[in-house]
């Protein structure tokens, strides 16, 4: 009888940076106690992933980008404690593979795959009415960030971590203002106009957009950034220190680490959740503690 796989890689051979998918996968497919499931639509890595926690399989591999990630991410949520999370990171942006030491050079990923450790990072918990619960690694986003994101998609291809700087800059005259009711934790709730609001629990954004410098993912807290509404000559000061990750000191900048986070607004904000569309306020997030078994080269 054939060895039990050991671990299943979830492919996503059309993701960013792959450049020969079939030998990739053929590659993949030789390594050792291993099986390789590829997706071919939305839906497929979450199933894939599910699939091997369900039928005893003790790690789960993403490969592929954000968007792989996110689906396996969900995939394992009801077994966080009895599953492995491995990442290969195959797409263009990789922000929370490079935030936890696992490059995107395939030799020394699957190195790590093979000898790494196993590290308990967080995971965010993210609840809106009507929409299934949403569990996210890296970041949530909101409003115009929101708005950005999704003009980046778009532009990956072509312009890589660029996308992200260029449907900012090109979403500006599109900027509404939310009245938002911010609860953190226990704390009374704060009341301010703004535009655009990102919780991380990496560090970075966007093929590296270092959104929240002081973030850790093993700390039990996320980092919340409010732009609130200010007027277009101060944001043109403060959006490029945004973009380059030197916006820490900022007065005009609402920043908190949090435990917990309600976010109501009027009119809704358009949420995502590591880039992929979630809804709208109201919001509940909750920081998982360690939830995450993931492999990676530190601990």
């Amino acid at each position: 009888m054939p060895d039990c796989p050991r671990q299943r890689i979830v492919l996503n051979a059309a993701a960013g940076s792959v450049e020969d998918a079939g030998a990739l996968e053929q590659r993949l497919r030789a390594l050792p106690h291993t099986e390789v499931v590829c997706t071919r639509a939305p839906g497929d890595a979450a199933r894939a992933a599910r699939d091997a926690a369900e039928t005893g399989i003790p790690r789960v591999v993403a490969a592929g980008g954000d968007g792989t990630l996110h689906e396996v991410v969900q995939g394992l949520a009801r077994c966080f404690d009895r599953v492995q999370l491995g990442l290969l990171p195959l797409g263009t942006g990789n922000d929370f593979a490079r935030f936890v030491g696992i490059p995107s050079e395939l030799d020394a990923a699957l190195a790590i795959l093979e000898s790494g450790e196993e590290w308990g990072v967080d995971v965010v918990r993210l609840e809106v009415a009507g929409e299934d619960t949403r569990w996210i690694l890296n970041a949530s986003s909101a409003g115009f960030s929101a708005v950005v994101s999704g003009r980046a998609d778009g532009k990956k291809d072509g312009w890589g971590a660029l996308a992200y700087s260029l449907g900012a800059m090109q979403a500006i005259p599109e900027l509404q203002a939310y009245r938002l009711r911010v609860q953190v934790d226990d704390d009374p709730p704060e009341e301010l106009e703004a535009w655009s609001l990102v919780l991380a629990n990496g560090g970075s954004i966007a093929g590296g957009i270092r959104i929240a410098p002081d973030a850790r993912v093993d700390d039990g807290r996320a980092e919340l950034l409010v732009v609130p509404q200010m007027p277009m000559t101060t944001l043109a000061v403060v959006l490029p220190k945004i973009l380059l990750g030197q916006h820490t000191e900022e007065d005009a900048l609402f920043r908190r680490a949090v435990r917990r986070l309600r976010v109501e607004s009027d009119p809704p904000m358009p949420l995502n959740a590591d880039g992929e569309a979630a809804g709208e306020t109201p919001v509940f997030y909750e920081v998982e503690p360690r939830r995450v078994r993931l492999v990676t080269a530190r601990s």
